[in-house]
């Protein structure tokens, strides 16, 4: 049992200390981000630990009514645009410095970033 319960308390330690490498991104507001949860994928006997980042809703471009999210069209202004992407251009930054965090931690570490059409990303870390 003590077997068992160092290797519970190495994993919350580990997840403990990759919350604490995105601790930016989570805190900022204009990100809607999930809490880190454990995952596996039918094709892998590993485990992830993921993380889902969403836009929030100051940055999310406004769908127009009837219209398909991918290819519909929304007037925004220039500044609006600047702005989004001045913000993502930040939080590619401060994915990268926490993913550097975790390498240097962690040397092992396998990291995958996914992203969609609907610019949510996600951030697959395992040790």
């Amino acid at each position: 049992m003590k077997h068992l319960k160092k290797i519970f308390e190495s994993n919350e330690e580990t997840k403990r200390y990759i919350e604490e490498c995105f601790l930016d991104i989570s805190e900022n507001s204009n990100f809607e981000v999930d809490d880190l949860t454990e995952v596996t994928f039918r094709d892998s006997n590993k485990f992830y630990l993921k993380l889902h980042i969403e836009l929030g809703k100051n940055l999310s471009i406004p769908q127009p009514i009837n219209s398909n999210l991918y290819v519909g069209m929304s007037e925004v202004d220039l500044e609006f645009l600047r702005n989004k992407n001045k913000t993502m251009l930040e939080l590619f930054d401060d994915i990268e410095v926490a993913i550097e965090r975790i390498k240097d931690r962690f040397q092992n570490a396998e990291i995958k970033v996914e992203a969609n059409r609907r610019e949510e990303i996600n951030i697959l870390v395992s040790i």
